[in-house]
């Protein structure tokens, strides 16, 4: 039997928005997001919201990013108060 070995990213990147602290733990691979992790001290509705905007990011070109984002919030009906896109795009970070 093969040991599984699961590789961690250890690029971590954290910010402050009006409504708490957002932090980004990711891995970039010729320009695309290779692994999102999205978390942070704020309010978000739906709860489960970030676990889905994750996998929406992954082999996502990372220039893409803010409209990839945007255009979640708006079909997911997406919010969190005092934490806007621009703020997640902040702390992504700056090959977007």
């Amino acid at each position: 039997m093969t040991a599984r070995v699961l590789r961690v990213p250890d690029e971590k990147y954290r910010d402050k928005a009006p409504g708490g602290v957002i932090r980004a733990t990711i891995e970039v691979g010729e320009g695309q997001w290779r692994y999102v992790s999205l978390s942070g001290d704020f309010f978000c509705h739906p709860k489960d919201a970030l676990s889905d905007i994750e996998p929406a990011l992954v082999g996502t070109p990372c220039a893409q990013s803010r409209d990839v984002l945007a255009r979640f919030y708006v079909t997911h009906d997406i919010e969190t108060p005092g934490v806007s896109v621009d703020d997640w795009v902040k702390a992504l970070p700056k090959t977007v």
